[in-house]
């Protein structure tokens, strides 16, 4: 199978929620999504909600160190050592 995500296969596709066009259904097996949330260091997460947030710097410098910092991965493929939950869950427990 072809790389789908090489630059010159690559393609833009506007779909609305439920929409899926029967030619990706023939060629992707499975979808995957990823998810960036920026907001500037003044912010700081509340760590009661979401105890593993780590924040990644993207540009210049943290001068307030609210949030822990996060190691960028050093793998291809890194997993989290825990069970990321989403905020509604994390609510529930």
């Amino acid at each position: 199978m072809p790389d789908l995500l090489a630059e010159p296969a690559a393609r833009v596709h506007r779909c609305r929620r439920g929409e899926w066009r029967d030619e990706d259904r023939a060629r992707i097996a499975r979808r995957a999504g990823l998810t960036i949330r920026y907001s500037g260091t003044n912010v700081k997460n509340d760590l009661s909600v979401n105890p593993h947030f780590k924040a990644y710097l993207a540009r210049g410098t943290d001068r307030y160190h609210h949030n822990p910092e996060g190691i960028p991965p050093a793998s291809k493929f890194g997993r989290p050592d825990f069970k990321a939950v989403s905020i509604e869950e994390a609510r529930r427990s």
